[in-house]
């Protein structure tokens, strides 16, 4: 009976024991999350910082590195007994994309699962793509009103490409970005013009934006009663009046150069070969600074070429630059032959002389100048003239002022009038009249060349006299259709050039100048044919010792003069190879 009970006993246990841990079980998987559980809702509401790797035959779903074996995708498996849908991954690397993997890529022919994660997502598109889209050049500029001031920055570039910003109020500067202020009165207009240029080799582009300024633009009431407006005409005609300001006189607080380095002055209007010219010729026996005579709102920069034949007859090239200062609306100065410039000018400067170089009446075209709006200070160094800057041709700079409102008279005005190419000695002036009697004074003691002078010499902006020798003399009579830039058979531009033919005046060292096709008479003072040429109404013969060469002239009525040249003394009579020349 014990040994039955045993056995029943025995036989009852495996049973109750089973029993028991059913229930157990059941009890637990309700109420306890596993611990898998909680690592797939943490990695749901963080993803992991390294992205799941795409396959190009299924959907992407989280696989590990070699280097690292994240749980979350196992983990995530056990606990729910799915993946997570492509929906989901996207969404997480909306929130947090990796900085150095590709972010996954939907199967196209399998549409993601709508999820909560997937809708909150923007976009919900696949974030990266192998395709490239091409850009084009845009420049992005904004305007501050409040400092003020527009910065730039370039979008679109190529690489390697070279990058010009320019506007109609600053100069110009290369780089990604542009930034200047609106300070000066020249600055302050109602729109900028900002300009981008990408180079690449040869081939240029160009975009330009336009900002609206107009908040900054002053009224006219309260402005310094020398400041009378600032204009921004449609079409300035020069590039130096953009930005300009009219003002109601014009002073030269400084000195163009250093007073000590002047060896003599020849005051406009010069004689050079047989043009005339509006220049006014500084000579140096050193090195010779220049400087801004007066504030200037535009800045006019041309390099170019000089030719000339050496001692042994070879051809010399070597560059210059001219730089010109806008001063107001009306006057502009100008100087030539600077042999060096200091910075900032240096770097504005262009890199090249003009295509056109052959002939320097071409190059030195308005046209080739780089005009860039920007204020220059009173006695701001520009650069420097050299001693002897051509091996002798030269030695020293020019000096050239002009002014719009004002027209000098010469005997056939009608031609100078016309012919824009003259338009320079039309509107010539004299810049030491603008200085102080005393600052004029000590330009005036150098008018001459090192010990040689003339006695109350001055200006001559009148060098004509009708119906005598001096001033400027054409090869042929005035007709608008002879001269200038005139259309060819095919209707291109051909460039015919003023027919120069004679410039007579008495320089600021004393000699007679007759300067002819052929060359130059320089009349010595102390000798016997030495005469005033405004005085010379008749026949007469002129000899230059120097040269062993006489020129003889005969006015014949105002407007014409016969006139020939040749080697010995001077002949008894008008020679019969002579030539006519016009006024």
């Amino acid at each position: 009976m014990e040994i039955n009970l045993k056995l029943t006993i025995l036989l009852l246990l495996p049973a109750a024991f089973i029993l028991l841990l059913a229930a157990c079980g059941d009890s637990q998987t309700a109420d306890t999350p596993t611990p898998e559980a909680k690592v797939a809702a943490k990695a749901i509401a963080q993803p992991t910082n390294e992205l799941p790797k795409p396959e190009p035959t299924k959907l992407p779903t989280p696989e590990p590195t070699p280097t690292e074996a994240p749980p979350t995708a196992t983990a995530a498996t056990q606990a729910t007994g799915v993946a997570p849908t492509p929906a989901e991954v996207v969404a997480k690397v909306d929130v947090e994309p990796s900085p150095t993997k590709e972010p996954p890529k939907p199967d196209p022919t399998k549409p993601p699962i709508p999820t909560k994660e997937a809708a909150l997502a923007t976009p919900a598109t696949p974030i990266s793509t192998a395709t490239t889209i091409p850009v084009e050049l845009a420049a992005i500029c904004s305007f501050d009103p409040s400092v003020p001031q527009i910065s730039c920055r370039a979008s679109g570039t190529t690489q390697d490409s070279q990058l010009r910003w320019e506007s109609n109020i600053s100069g110009w500067a290369p780089g990604a970005s542009y930034d200047f202020k609106l300070v000066e009165p020249h600055q302050l207009v109602p729109q900028v013009i900002v300009t981008l240029q990408e180079c690449q080799g040869p081939s240029c582009q160009t975009v330009e934006v336009l900002l609206d300024t107009s908040s900054i633009v002053p009224e006219s009431e309260g402005k310094d009663s020398a400041v009378s407006s600032i204009q921004e005409p449609e079409d300035p005609g020069h590039p130096g009046l953009v930005g300009c300001v009219d003002k109601d006189s014009i002073t030269f607080t400084h000195h163009a150069t250093d007073i000590g380095s002047i060896s003599g002055v020849y005051p406009n209007i010069v004689t050079s070969g047989n043009w005339l010219k509006p220049n006014n010729y500084v000579w140096s026996d050193q090195d010779a600074p220049v400087y801004a005579p007066t504030n200037a709102t535009n800045v006019g920069i041309l390099r170019w070429n000089m030719r000339w034949l050496s001692e042994s007859g070879s051809p010399v090239t070597r560059p210059q630059f001219s730089v010109g200062l806008q001063i107001s609306c009306t006057i502009r100065v100008n100087f030539g032959h600077l042999e060096e410039l200091v910075e900032p000018f240096a770097s504005l400067a262009p890199t090249e002389a003009p295509a056109n170089d052959l002939e320097d009446v071409l190059q030195t075209r308005l046209e080739n100048f780089v005009y860039l709006p920007m204020e220059v200070k009173a006695g701001t160094l520009l650069g420097y003239g050299r001693h002897l800057n051509q091996v002798g041709v030269a030695d020293g700079f020019d000096f050239v002022m002009y002014n719009g409102e004002k027209s000098n008279h010469f005997a056939n005005q009608e031609r100078y009038e016309a012919l824009g190419d003259l338009e320079n000695l039309l509107h010539a002036d004299c810049p030491f009249d603008y200085y102080s009697p005393s600052m004029r004074a000590e330009w005036v003691a150098k008018f001459g060349y090192y010990e040689f002078s003339v006695d109350e010499y001055d200006c001559d902006m009148a060098p004509d006299v009708v119906g005598a020798i001096a001033g400027g003399w054409f090869q042929s009579p005035y007709s608008p259709a002879t001269v200038g830039w005139v259309k060819g058979v095919d209707g291109e531009d051909l460039f015919v050039p003023v027919d120069w033919g004679l410039a007579i005046r008495i320089k600021s060292d004393g000699f007679l100048n007759i300067g002819h096709p052929g060359g130059t008479l320089e009349i010595d003072s102390t000798d016997p044919s030495f005469r005033d040429p405004k005085t010379v109404f008749d026949a007469s013969c002129f000899f230059d010792s120097s040269s062993n060469q006489f020129g003889y002239l005969k006015p014949i009525g105002d407007m014409e003069m016969t006139a020939a040249f040749g080697s010995g003394p001077c002949p008894s009579e008008m020679p019969s190879d002579s030539q006519t020349f016009y006024r």
